[in-house]
């Protein structure tokens, strides 16, 4: 999904897919937070939102993602030393 031009955020819709392992939205200008209710996607591993202008806070729900291996929001200014601290206490 990643290059689609995606404006509205990430959609709460995908917290509704428990089995979802991969969410990929790399160069979307989402331009909002991530859900916190994407910790109901009890298997997602792999969650890449560089260059997103994601704003906000990483919720703290996200921490309970017990399979979450890569958290990447690179290129994202305001969230980039927590996910530095994230990446490295995985």
């Amino acid at each position: 999904m990643s290059y689609n031009q995606f404006t509205e955020g990430i959609p709460e819709e995908f917290c509704d897919y428990p089995e979802l392992e991969f969410l990929i939205l790399s160069n979307n200008p989402l331009g909002s937070t991530i859900p916190s209710c994407l910790n109901e996607a009890k298997k997602l591993r792999d969650l890449e939102c560089h260059n997103c202008s994601l704003t906000g806070r990483v919720p703290e729900e996200i921490g309970d993602l017990n399979d979450l291996a890569i958290f990447d929001v690179y290129s994202v200014p305001s969230l980039q030393s927590l996910a530095s601290c994230w990446r490295y206490s995985i």
